[in-house]
């Protein structure tokens, strides 16, 4: 699954989300809640291969963790959550 492949989210550029959310270690990524992998799901754009194989590895977490429907897109009740203008409060 192409993590990083995804449409851009209308009114948010790939800049600005960046700007506004690190990308994770792989131990962030083994230890994050649903909802934390469907914000850097859906908000980090990778730049290089790292980038691409840490959100590849977000992408399998939720997608195992019952997070991505059969599509490939966020599950409903996650993306009521997580919202498409930008990061919430990640508290």
């Amino acid at each position: 699954m192409a993590a990083n492949k995804r449409t851009p989210t209308p009114g948010v550029d790939s800049e600005s989300r960046n700007d506004k959310l690190d990308f994770p270690t792989i131990e962030q990524v083994h230890k994050a809640s649903h909802e934390m992998l469907a914000r850097w799901y859906r908000f980090l754009i990778a730049t290089d291969e790292r980038q691409q194989e840490t959100l590849r590895r977000v992408a399998e977490r939720l997608q195992k963790l019952g997070g991505i429907t059969p599509e490939g897109g966020l599950t409903p009740e996650l993306s009521q959550k997580v919202g498409y203008g930008g990061v919430k409060d990640r508290r």
